[in-house]
This record gives C-alpha cells, sequence and structure tokens, in this order.
C-alpha cells in the first residue's frame, strides 16, 4: 500500500546518481526478437536507494522482467528525495539485423593435429 504523505514522481523528476545502467538487452533476447516495455512503481528511501519495487506492467517476456528488475534495483538516486518513482524501461529492436561475427578466426589450430 502506498503511504498517501509520500508524493509518486516519474523517474525523470528525480535525480539521479552517476553509474545508474539500463538493463542488459541480451543477444539471446534479441535474437529471439523479444521486445516490450516494463513499468515499476517502488519507493526511494531519504538516502537514494530503492525499495520496495512492485511491477505494474510487464514486457511479456521473463528474461527481460527480471533483466530490468535486476537492474533497477541498483539504481540509486540523489540524497534526500525519497517519496515514489514510477520507472519504465523499454526493450526495443532498432536498426537493420546485423550478421554475427564469425568464432572460426578464435580457434587456433593445435600442434599435434598439425604434426600428422
Amino acid at each position: 500500500e502506498v503511504a498517501a504523505t509520500l508524493p509518486i514522481r516519474q523517474d525523470s523528476e528525480l535525480k539521479a546518481m552517476p553509474g545508474n545502467q539500463d538493463p542488459n538487452y541480451t543477444f539471446d533476447d534479441r535474437l529471439s526478437k523479444r521486445e516490450g516495455e516494463i513499468k515499476f512503481l517502488a519507493e526511494v528511501t531519504p538516502e537514494g536507494s530503492v525499495t520496495k519495487v512492485r511491477m505494474l506492467k510487464s514486457t511479456g517476456h521473463k528474461s527481460l522482467d527480471l533483466a530490468a528488475l535486476k537492474s533497477f534495483k541498483k539504481y540509486r538516486y540523489q540524497p534526500g528525495q525519497q517519496g515514489y518513482v514510477l520507472k519504465s524501461f523499454n526493450f526495443v529492436l532498432k536498426g537493420p539485423a546485423r550478421q554475427l561475427p564469425s568464432k572460426l578466426a578464435d580457434r587456433v589450430a593445435s600442434p599435434n593435429l598439425l604434426a600428422e
């Protein structure tokens, strides 16, 4: 239950600490063409930590939801901004498909194979 005395603000209204990172959009998620938006409501402590995170909207993909949750729990805001924050993350495929790099060049021929 959200306390009526604490404000609910958009993430853009708060001053974030440097170093907050967006979720990891893994190669597997991209290859599977998983996209979506996730929305959270969380409490920001007087020290600027994110606690009591609640998912308001799922991407529809567990892997994306977990990546966003893991990232957001590590977010830090400047101290003194306690209250509730609404935060969204968008996982969107952009641009043309790129060819995967070849792993063949990474392999080194074994000297034993060359001796035969």
